[in-house]
């Protein structure tokens, strides 16, 4: 009966968004609207992963309730936070009409809706639906009690953090890992981070970041400096697939993916290079070193910038969402997955635990 309600629930707030799409779409309803509950379901989405690991680093409350009360708030998020892109959309679609946005950025937050309903859809099915039966084989040997803390976080630290075992493994993928990983993982917090203080908290009265203060340079410089990483880890992880691809070490390449993410950094900065080469130079531009070093090669040209920038923006665009849709499909999935059972591995009490519940039922067949 729960399980019905919510499900309810679900499809009437999504047919409510929807039926709202109109009237930010023609004005109504103020783009503020889409802003808060987007950024409000994020936020609302982090905390259900918060309350979630009270289940590893705390004995209080009942476990049913922790996991119960973990899936009103992640769905509550998700469900914000589709609302927020529908009112978004709608919208966009609106200053487009209006002259006030170029007709390119009328396709932006739907590619991002799809990709992210295609991205969640893709994980939800790989890594919970296609574990349940494991799921239900551990399930008796999970105890709150036999957790260990302090296993957990130093497993945290040295194997997904830091990647120790791949390190010991070879230096080169790991190098590889490591780059890109943590390139992707900062380039997206950076990111979200720089749309929030220069695009959104303005629409709320806060006073825009001037283009040469700190903040702004700082933001310039690590969208570059991490992107860069990804550029960099990408490139290596293609070179080692060309060496090893007739080696036993092959199993370890993904060809198609790098090539496809380097492609997506590589397509940025010819983005941003167009961008900066539009304008006159100026100082504050040498913190985007990437993107200037772009620029300097056809600033002063007679390209056509805007036009080269728009088809350039909508191919970066339709290939960044079109990566992320695809994130699930391929090896990429197992930088989620594997993070996760390094974490169990730490827990040797419950491994331990599943090794005599195995045996006894080897042993005892009709106990």
């Amino acid at each position: 009966m729960m399980q019905q309600r919510r499900n309810y629930y679900i499809i009437g707030s999504v047919l409510l968004s929807i039926l709202l799409v109109p009237l930010s779409g023609s004005g109504i309803i103020s783009l503020k609207w889409g802003i808060v509950p987007f950024f409000g379901g994020s936020a609302l989405i982090a905390v259900s992963l918060l309350w979630l690991s009270s289940c590893i680093f705390s004995k209080e409350m009942n476990s049913g309730y922790i996991l119960q009360v973990f899936r009103y708030i992640l769905t509550a998020g998700l469900i914000t936070s589709f609302s927020g892109l529908l009112l978004l959309s709608g919208s966009y679609i609106r200053y487009v009409a209006m002259d006030r946005l170029s007709p390119h950025w009328i396709l932006f937050w739907p590619l991002v809706l799809v990709a992210c309903l295609i991205f969640l859809a893709g994980m939800y099915r790989k890594i919970i639906q296609g574990n349940v039966e494991t799921f239900k084989r551990w399930e008796r040997f999970i105890k709150r009690e036999d957790r260990e803390p302090r296993s957990f976080l130093k497993n945290l630290w040295e194997e997904v953090i830091l990647q120790k075992q791949l390190r010991r493994e070879s230096h080169i993928r790991w190098l590889r890992h490591v780059l890109i990983f943590w390139g992707f993982v900062s380039l997206w917090l950076v990111d979200f981070a720089f749309a929030v203080i220069t695009k959104y908290l303005p629409i709320f009265g806060w006073p825009p970041l001037p283009k040469d203060s700190a903040v702004r340079v700082g933001f310039d410089f690590f969208l570059d400096f991490f992107g860069l990483m990804i550029l960099t880890g990408t490139a290596v992880a293609l070179l080692w697939g060309l060496r090893v691809r007739r080696t036993t070490q092959k199993i370890y390449t993904d060809t198609p993916t790098a090539a496809f993410l380097f492609i997506v950094a590589f397509t940025g900065y010819l983005v941003e290079g167009l961008r900066l080469a539009a304008l006159p130079y100026e100082p504050y531009m040498g913190y985007s070193f990437l993107g200037n070093f772009v620029a300097s090669f056809i600033r002063g040209t007679d390209l056509s910038f805007s036009s080269i920038h728009r088809g350039l923006w909508l191919f970066h665009v339709f290939i960044s969402c079109a990566f992320i849709a695809y994130f699930p499909v391929k090896r990429l999935v197992h930088s989620c997955a594997t993070p996760v059972g390094k974490l169990m591995q730490s827990q040797k009490t419950m491994l331990d635990k599943k090794v005599k519940g195995v045996v006894s039922g080897l042993l005892n067949p009709e106990e």
